[in-house]
């Protein structure tokens, strides 16, 4: 019960339907909300004083129900509080729609189906460290240009996670990949002035996986695992270091864990992403819906360059990525499929020594 003038309203029809304290009294002992009105009138300076402090009370201790119930059942004839219990009856049926899980009490301050909230210290410091976990893939060095350019992230020490569609002008070439950069940390520094160079990789020129390498694999050892455009979109590349054990911050970078989790209209999403080659940004939105079998619909800002880029939900789960931008939405490609699709190919994972990817 947000609403100043609705707030307003019940106080009037109350004092209407109530015109002593004693009668206030009386109904606040029928409604059983673990106080006394002599409390409120203790520190009050009039009848209408302690009538607005007993209204604050209830509504932040979620009472509002029980008072309103025995309010009406205590004076069921009042036209002033039958037009405001009319009233909030009708938001009641508002907000079930969106919170059908969900009491009327409760529904009262939470409105959005999906957001929770967030002990704010905790869900900063994870983020921030996710983050980390992000790069920028150059083909070629800015200076010439930014196309083809987009993001990708870490899934495994020394395994970044694109799309196909941004790896494939060098996933065959070794020239070409030789000259990729995988950029971390390019980001806008705290205090917005300047951008940082952020920590530049390279991608593996020689085999770095546990057990012996075929021909193939000795021949193109940034290569772990692909699915094209028309079906998952996504490749994973072996770095030739793993960018997950430097130290950042005075801790591991780490990586990103790969979620899988099914998706409900209006689920807020974010998407960490370098667009139009930017130095590293964060975009809200959400969920418009899923688009079966294995992509999901969202309404959140990206561009080019974005093309790779990890969505995370509230939780900061990594549950999609990022490969297109439609005329009305965009779309991520489900980490659903993807880890589903990984555990077909389970031999290929282990002689990579990334069993973890599918464990």
């Amino acid at each position: 019960m947000k609403s100043g003038a609705l707030k307003k309203d019940l106080r009037k029809a109350l004092l209407d339907a109530f015109r002593r304290a004693s009668e206030m009294e009386i109904v606040v002992s029928d409604a059983n909300i673990g106080t006394t009105f002599e409390n409120f009138r203790a520190t009050a300076d009039s009848y209408q004083d302690a009538l607005f402090k007993l209204l604050d009370y209830v509504e932040a201790q979620d009472k509002l129900v029980p008072f309103l119930q025995a309010a009406q059942d205590d004076n069921p004839d009042n036209p002033d509080l039958q037009r405001v219990l009319a009233n909030l009856s009708r938001l009641e049926a508002r907000f079930a729609t969106l919170r059908p899980n969900k009491s009327f009490g409760e529904a009262e301050r939470i409105v959005l189906n999906g957001l929770t909230f967030e002990d704010a210290a905790v869900w900063i410091a994870t983020l921030a460290k996710m983050r980390r976990a992000v790069c920028r893939v150059e083909p070629q060095p800015e200076n010439k240009s930014i196309a083809d350019f987009g993001t990708g992230y870490l899934v495994a020490p020394d395994v970044v996670m694109t799309n196909f569609h941004v790896a494939e002008k060098f996933w065959d070439d070794r020239a070409k990949a030789g000259r990729v950069v995988l950029r971390f940390d390019y980001e806008k520094k705290a205090s917005g002035v300047s951008v940082t160079d952020g920590a530049p990789f390279k991608l593996a020129m020689a085999w770095r996986g546990p057990a012996a390498a075929s021909e193939a694999e000795k021949g193109r050892p940034w290569q772990v695992l692909s699915s094209p455009l028309s079906e998952l979109d996504f490749a994973l590349l072996r770095l030739d270091k793993p960018a997950g054990d430097d130290t950042v911050d005075g801790d591991a970078r780490g990586f990103l864990t790969l979620t899988a989790r099914s998706f409900n209209p209006t689920d807020p999403i974010l998407i960490l992403q370098h667009p139009n080659a930017a130095p590293l940004k964060l975009s809200f939105g959400a969920v418009k819906r899923p688009d079966p079998p294995n992509r999901v619909l969202y309404e959140v800002n990206t561009e080019g360059g974005s093309s790779g880029s990890p969505c995370l939900t509230q939780k900061l789960e990594v549950t999609a990525i990022h490969h297109f931008g439609l005329t009305e939405n965009n779309r991520g490609v489900t980490h659903e499929a993807i880890l589903a699709f990984l555990k077909t190919k389970r031999d290929i994972l282990m002689a990579q020594g990334l069993g973890q990817l599918i464990s």
